[in-house]
């Protein structure tokens, strides 16, 4: 029985785990000041919510 190649499926995990990594970076004040709108005025369309 011979090797199975793994260093592919690995490879593109790394890849996407980097690109996220760099996209969160990125956006990183954009998410910190979502956050922080969300803490001090709650959801948006909150009181629609049936839950």
């Amino acid at each position: 029985m011979g090797r199975v190649e793994v260093t592919g499926p690995l490879d593109a995990k790394a890849a996407q785990a980097e690109r996220n990594r760099l996209w969160r970076e990125e956006n990183r004040a954009a998410l910190e000041a979502h956050a922080e709108e969300v803490a001090r005025e709650g959801l948006p369309l909150a009181a629609f919510r049936t839950f």
